[in-house]
């Protein structure tokens, strides 16, 4: 995972796309609504999953048996 450091910008990391994901997930959506909906600030799809991966991991997204994500 991409996180700000002497070599990386805040901006070139993962960090910038936590929140626009969780403004994003007000209904639950699958990955690819969710990419199609950040595809005009989000172009790398290694970044998202990251990102993705991220709040999963801090517990701030869960995965339904449909596949939809949404915000715990």
């Amino acid at each position: 995972m991409l996180l700000p450091s002497k070599l990386f910008a805040y901006q070139d990391s993962v960090l910038p796309l936590l929140p626009e994901i969780l403004r994003n997930l007000e209904t639950p959506k699958t990955p690819n609504e969710i990419a199609l909906a950040l595809a005009s600030t989000n172009t790398d799809p290694t970044r998202l999953i990251e990102a993705l991966d991220c709040l999963y991991a801090l517990g701030r997204i869960a995965l339904s048996e449909e596949g939809k994500l949404y915000r715990c």
